[in-house]
C-alpha cells in the first residue's frame, strides 16, 4: 500500500513539474498557446519594430488578421511595425487585465495595446457575462485568483492543487489524444491560429447555419441586454486595465469591433448610446482614443451575428491599419519615454523597449514565467 501511494505521489510530483516547468501551456492552455506564438513574433521582428498587441475577445481572435495589420502600417510609414493578436474566446475586462498583468510581467510591453471592448461585456446590472464563457481548464496563482474574485468571476476549484493530474486532465487529453475529448472541450480554433495569433473563419457559410447561430447568439446575450448599464465590476476591471497601462507608460486605445445590422438590432434603445458614451468618458479621462468600427463591415462579410469572416477581418485590419496612422486618432504611436517619441517624429531615435529580434530573451520561460511559475 506504502509503494503504491509512493508511486503515485512521484508521478502527481513528475505531472506538476511537466505542467508548471516543462510545458507551462497545460497550466492554462489558451494563454500558453497565444504566448508561444507571441514569443516567436518578437524573435522574428526587427529590433526597430513598433509593437502592437491586441488584446480581445473572440471578435478580435477572429476579426483582426495582425499580419495584414501589420504589413498595412509598415508600408504606410515606410518603417518596420510587428503585431500579434491575444484575442481568446469569451474573454471581457477581467480576463483581459489578467492576460495584460501576465504579459507585463513577462517583460512584454507593446508600443500599443489596443483594447477590444464588447459593449455586452461591459454589463454592470447583472453577473458579468464573461463569467459563463470562463476557460473550464486555466488554473491561477492566488493573486490572479483574489483579482478575479474581486471582479465577480468564477474561481471555484481554478488554484493549483495536490493532484495536477486531474486538475489539468483536460489540457493533458488534449496535449496527447485530443480526439478523446468533445469538440466543445478542445481548443481547435486555437490550433487554427496563423504566425501572428489571427484565427480565419471560414469563407462560406450555408444559410441554414448562419441562421441557426442568430437565435442562440442573442439568447446569450439577452440577459447582459436586460437593463443594460454599462460599469459595475466589468467597468472597474477596464479601468484597472487603463491605469495599468498609464503606470507602464503603455500606449492604449479602445476598440469597438465591427457588429452586423443584426446585432446592433439587439441592443435596446438607448444601450448603444450608453456604451458609446461610457467608453467616451474613459477616454477622456484616461487620454486614450476610442475607435468605433461598429458600421465597418457589411452583413456579408460576417460568419455569424458578429465574427467576422476571413474576408471581412482582412479589409477590416487593412482600414484599421490606415486609421491607427490618422492624426485625428493621435496614434503614430506616440508613447513617449524620456521625452522622445518612439516612432514617428525622430527618424532614428528609438528608446529602449521589449529586446527583439537577435536580442529578444531565449529562455524556454519566455512569455510564460508568470504561468510557470504558478504554484
Amino acid at each position: 500500500m506504502l509503494s503504491g501511494a509512493a508511486c503515485f505521489a512521484v508521478i502527481q510530483a513528475l505531472l506538476a513539474l511537466t505542467i508548471y516547468r516543462g510545458v507551462p501551456r497545460l497550466a492554462d492552455p489558451v494563454f500558453g498557446g497565444k504566448a508561444a506564438l507571441l514569443r516567436a513574433v518578437l524573435l522574428e521582428s526587427h529590433e526597430d519594430s513598433a509593437f502592437i498587441l491586441v488584446l480581445g475577445s473572440s471578435r478580435a481572435a477572429f476579426g483582426i488578421d495582425a499580419q495584414r495589420l501589420a504589413e498595412q502600417m509598415s508600408l504606410t510609414r515606410g518603417r518596420p511595425v510587428a503585431a500579434f493578436n491575444f484575442g481568446m474566446l469569451g474573454v471581457g475586462p477581467s480576463t483581459e487585465l489578467l492576460t495584460a498583468r501576465r504579459l507585463f510581467a513577462a517583460g512584454v510591453e507593446p508600443d500599443l495595446l489596443l483594447i477590444e471592448v464588447l459593449p455586452p461585456f461591459l454589463a454592470g446590472q447583472c453577473t458579468p457575462p464573461e463569467a459563463r464563457w470562463f476557460p473550464a481548464d486555466a488554473q491561477f496563482n492566488g493573486d490572479e485568483l483574489a483579482l478575479l474574485q474581486s471582479y465577480h468571476c468564477p474561481t471555484q476549484g481554478r488554484a493549483p492543487g495536490w493532484l495536477p493530474g486531474y486538475a489539468h486532465r483536460l489540457a493533458l487529453m488534449e496535449e496527447t489524444a485530443p480526439w478523446w475529448l468533445p469538440a466543445a472541450r478542445r481548443h481547435d480554433w486555437l490550433r487554427r491560429c496563423d504566425a501572428a495569433g489571427w484565427t480565419a473563419q471560414v469563407e462560406a457559410v450555408a444559410a441554414a447555419y448562419w441562421q441557426g447561430h442568430l437565435e442562440k447568439d442573442r439568447q446569450l446575450y439577452a440577459e447582459a441586454f436586460d437593463g443594460y448599464r454599462p460599469g459595475g465590476a466589468p467597468g472597474r476591471a477596464l479601468r484597472e486595465l487603463l491605469l495599468l497601462c498609464r503606470s507602464r507608460n503603455v500606449r492604449a486605445a479602445l476598440l469597438l469591433m465591427p457588429e452586423s445590422t443584426t446585432f446592433q438590432g439587439w441592443y435596446p434603445a438607448g444601450a448603444a448610446e450608453r456604451a458609446r458614451a461610457y467608453l467616451d468618458d474613459l477616454g477622456r479621462e484616461f487620454r486614450v482614443p476610442l475607435i468605433d468600427a461598429r458600421r465597418w463591415a457589411d452583413d456579408d462579410e460576417f460568419f455569424d451575428a458578429h465574427h467576422l469572416l476571413a474576408r471581412g477581418a482582412t479589409r477590416f485590419s487593412t482600414h484599421l491599419g490606415e486609421t491607427l496612422l490618422r492624426g485625428h486618432h493621435e496614434l503614430a504611436f506616440a508613447r513617449e519615454h524620456e521625452n522622445e517619441r518612439l516612432l514617428g517624429e525622430r527618424e532614428g531615435v528609438s528608446p529602449p523597449r521589449i529586446p527583439r529580434g537577435a536580442n529578444a530573451p531565449r529562455s524556454p520561460g519566455y512569455l510564460q514565467s508568470s504561468v510557470a511559475n504558478r504554484r
